[in-house]
């Protein structure tokens, strides 16, 4: 134990570290031991005792600073001319931990939980359905995890082969893909948002009125009547097909955020509300009990008029939705540009930059301006059907620990606060923007394009473990039980972007080093105690995500950060990429249980308690 200390004191090694070096069998017997032994866990012990490094350290650190000027230095100066406000901070020499200590009396329930993040999740176009990958990808999501409703984009494009018209100009429809892309759907547990969108080529009043790199047409129809005739046969053919009282277990609605100021908007808004109000009222004349919400909304600004002007005049019109439809991307800017690259522009013009929100808790007050403005509209389920950290389709950290973090942050942070958090989205294979060569190249994905789990996947299969009821939450855990002696507990670590990151100001963040655009990244530690816990034996479970493990990312930087050019390299980084996992044996002799966690920054780790029967 005295070597323990020496090394507490006098080296910068980890608590993991020192308890290996000196012959403990985990970090978590060593710090029973210290505890025991000194009256205090190692870190507060480390903090009170260790002296202030020496005068000729001092002297020693003044000459290399003055020889080697960091780059943050150069950075922060910066920051002064750019406002205090987007100030980098300094990196610390010695980075200091977070300590928290959490007492939780298990049999205080707290209610009991629904688990509505896995009532959504989202792939890019219905066309990419009926890929090979995409399908494996899906059939894993719902072997692992287990999704209700699955949104898609484009059941209506060209690309679906769906409309048609002879020579005379009658319209006609082939239902060959569509049928293709739901009997799929259907067989692995998914029912369907059907989401009318985007106009048939000869459909269209303006058809070069494109969007995407495998281009999407935004144009109204040239013919309201033939629109009428693509939905009213399309519905009919659902319920031949898929039977009335399956049918009326699915959602429908009208386009992808077609008001102004959105990307996929008409040249007005009272367009997008007469081809809701038409594409509505065609799906309730084939049956009143069929379920479709208002065209999905985006969450850049709620406390404008815009949607609630929508609402009105569904209700002066007879068409109000049967659900609230929304998204919620963490942006600031006046208007969406989904495809566009942090810190550029899709279509070189300035305002079509991304600036992301530097308000970490984005969605928790998104969540409250929603609930405060609606208070005046009938109260509805309300799913949010698209969320992600940001709305690039290039931005570097979707492939690292921080987009797994700040998913278990924020579902944990508001659970059930909503009736869906629909990740956006499945895969990197999306054909808005070119292809990357890339295998990490900053896409939404949570499969690579060749089918890699990055760390945003874990998160989902850490919360797919939560038991179904609440026991106590805070800030960084979460506690649940089944009520029959088992636990399940979620901690986690976040730090949030740095403002000049959120401004698509990269500065030293690079492809590589993309973990530069966080500030304030702390380890975080927690002494939980567990009390009035049954005595007896019980088995512990650790699965951690962090960027030594869980990290395909990460680890294909230590790989040498270099394309991968064989199935042997890809399935070997798949291999490496995994979740760590510990596994011990506890006994519990007076109705309480210690358990002590240091996380990395950005670090999730589910921690499962299993009651053993024998």
């Amino acid at each position: 134990m005295n070597h323990a200390v020496y090394d507490l004191l006098n080296t910068n090694l980890t608590i993991e570290q020192i308890a290996a070096n000196n012959g403990f069998a985990n970090s978590r017997y060593f710090v029973s031991c210290f505890k025991k032994e000194y009256g205090l866990l190692p870190k507060q012990y480390q903090k009170e005792h260790r002296k202030e490094a020496d005068i000729n350290t001092v002297k020693a650190q003044k000459i290399n600073d003055y020889l080697l000027i960091e780059q943050h230095d150069y950075l922060n100066k910066l920051g002064e001319y750019l406002g205090s406000g987007n100030a980098i901070k300094k990196e610390k020499t010695n980075s200091s931990s977070l300590y928290n200590i959490i007492n939780v009396n298990v049999s205080n329930l707290k209610c009991s939980l629904l688990h509505t993040f896995k009532t959504f999740t989202g792939v890019g176009r219905a066309k990419e359905i009926l890929m090979q990958r995409v399908q494996y990808e899906l059939i894993t999501l719902q072997k692992e995890i287990g999704f209700q409703y699955i949104k898609f984009h484009g059941i209506l494009d060209d690309s679906m082969m769906l409309y048609n018209e002879d020579k005379f100009g009658n319209p006609y429809l082939s239902f060959t893909y569509v049928d293709e892309v739901l009997d799929f759907l259907l067989s692995i547990g998914f029912k369907p948002l059907i989401e009318f969108s985007f106009m048939p080529k000869l459909l269209a009043k303006n058809p070069e009125c494109t969007l995407f790199y495998n281009p999407v047409i935004l144009s109204e129809p040239n013919s309201y009547t033939k629109w009428a005739f693509l939905i009213t046969e399309l519905t009919k053919h659902f319920i031949r097909r898929y039977g009335l009282s399956e049918v009326r277990t699915w959602l429908f609605s009208f386009w992808n955020t077609p008001f102004k100021s959105y990307l996929f908007a008409f040249d007005s808004n009272e367009i997008a509300y007469d081809l809701y109000r038409i594409t509505r009222n065609c799906v309730k004349e084939c049956d009143p009990h069929l379920l479709f919400g208002n065209p999905s909304y985006g969450s850049i600004n709620f406390t404008c008029s815009e949607f609630y002007d929508f609402l009105d005049y569904c209700k002066l019109n007879n068409c109000y939705p049967d659900f609230y439809n929304i998204h919620c991307y963490p942006v600031k800017t006046s208007t969406t540009k989904d495809l566009a690259t942090l810190g550029e522009s899709y279509r070189d013009n300035e305002n079509d930059k991304i600036i992301l929100s530097d308000d970490p808790d984005y969605v928790a007050h998104t969540i409250a301006c929603i609930k405060k403005k609606m208070t005046g509209y009938p109260k509805l389920p309300t799913y949010i059907t698209e969320w992600a950290s940001t709305s690039s389709h290039r931005d570097w950290l979707n492939d690292t620990c921080y987009r797994s973090s700040y998913i278990i942050k924020n579902i944990l942070e508001n659970y059930d606060a909503m009736d869906s958090f629909g990740n956006w989205c499945l895969s990197d294979t999306l054909e808005e923007l070119p292809l990357s060569n890339d295998e990490f190249h900053g896409e939404l994905g949570l499969f690579t394009l060749n089918g890699i789990k990055k760390p945003a996947y874990y998160a989902f299969i850490f919360l797919n473990k939560l038991l179904d009821t609440l026991i106590d939450k805070g800030d960084g855990y979460f506690v649940t039980t089944d009520q029959k002696g088992n636990y399940a507990i979620i901690f986690y670590n976040y730090s949030h972007i740095s403002p000049l990151y959120a401004q698509g100001v990269l500065f030293n963040v690079t492809f590589i080093e993309r973990y530069n655009a966080i500030i304030d990244a702390n380890p975080l530690e927690f002494d939980l105690v567990l009390t009035q816990i049954e005595n007896g034996d019980y088995t512990l479970t650790e699965q951690i995500v962090n960027r030594d493990y869980g990290s395909a990312f990460d680890e294909w930087v230590r790989m040498g950060a270099l394309p991968l050019t064989s199935d042997e390299e890809i399935n070997t980084l798949k291999g490496r990429s995994m979740p760590k996992i510990n596994k011990m044996n506890v006994q519990i002799s007076n109705n309480l249980l210690n358990y002590y966690a240091d996380l990395k920054p950005h670090e999730i780790r589910l921690v499962t308690i299993k009651k053993q029967l024998w």
